[in-house]
């Protein structure tokens, strides 16, 4: 998963690259890695919530004093998140790192590089 996310972000700043005329417009190989550990780390405490969740539901199910199935709780987990919501972020990042001016005045207050707008965007759409 994690490669995926590396492989995601380094297409979208090729495509970024083709996109963007100025050098401060685009994603350098520090925020590559930077936003895909971001993406990655977020994604696992989506799991790890989930895992939380299934656990608490499960011991109210069994009777009291009978263990979790921590197999199980982790199988049922590991579908809270997708492939598909990983491309969310990136479609939602891609949105808002290149709204119009006023729609980024609402959604990026404040944020005044190119590079503030990029990492502002990303962590919004986590």
């Amino acid at each position: 998963e994690h490669e995926f996310i590396q492989k995601k972000l380094r297409f979208l700043m090729r495509e970024e690259a083709a996109e963007q005329s100025g050098d401060g417009d685009k994603l350098t190989e520090k925020e590559v890695s930077m936003l895909g550990k971001l993406v990655h780390a977020s994604q696992q405490k989506t799991r790890e919530f989930a895992q939380e969740q299934i656990r608490a539901m499960m011991r109210k199910q069994l009777a009291s004093g009978t263990e979790c199935d921590e197999a199980e709780i982790a199988a049922r987990a590991s579908s809270a998140v997708s492939l598909r919501d990983i491309l969310r972020v990136f479609h939602i990042y891609k949105f808002v790192a290149h709204a119009s001016p006023a729609v980024a005045e609402v959604l990026l207050p404040g944020a005044q590089t190119p590079a503030e707008k990029r990492h502002r965007a990303m962590l919004l759409a986590l």
